[in-house]
């Protein structure tokens, strides 16, 4: 990701609220003047989308967003009375946001083939963390004597 590119994201008003059903939800929180009629404890959301695990085809888990809601909205209107903990999203939680809708915008555009090509090409390996220390091999016998409490030889 460019610099410019996280400063964006970084920048975007993205929050993550953790519900009463213990669900995670992410949305882009809306600021509304005050004379939109809402109250105290309300907030205007757009786009929310459910964190849910699922399992990987490893074994493990993994997250996946999903829709919140059914249908169209362009704009929710939330009471806080559902929300135990509402915090700023992590950029990890932002661009992975990012993503969702922009490939559903594509999938849209595109076929299935040409996106699935288009995220081949454009998912980029991570690169490998360099191991600090020498290759050289473990002696065990070394290791062993060094790890014994009480050496009674």
């Amino acid at each position: 990701m460019t610099p410019e590119l996280e400063e964006y994201t970084q920048g975007l008003h993205i929050y993550a609220y953790r519900m009463i059903d213990g669900s995670l939800v992410l949305a882009e929180e809306i600021e509304c003047d005050e004379t939109e009629g809402l109250a105290d404890d309300e907030l205007v959301i757009a786009r929310p989308l459910q964190v849910v695990r699922a399992m990987s085809e490893t074994g493990g888990v993994s997250p996946i967003l999903i829709p919140w809601t059914i249908g169209e909205t362009d704009h929710l209107h939330m009471s806080m009375f559902n929300v135990l903990v509402r915090s700023t999203a992590t950029l990890a939680e932002k661009t992975s946001y990012c993503q969702f809708f922009l490939i559903n915008t594509l999938k849209g555009a595109m076929g299935a083939e040409e996106l699935s090509k288009l995220m081949d090409e454009t998912e980029s390996p991570k690169p490998k963390k360099k191991v600090s220390g020498s290759n050289k091999p473990i002696d065990l016998a070394a290791k062993l004597k060094h790890n014994k409490r009480f050496d009674l030889n």
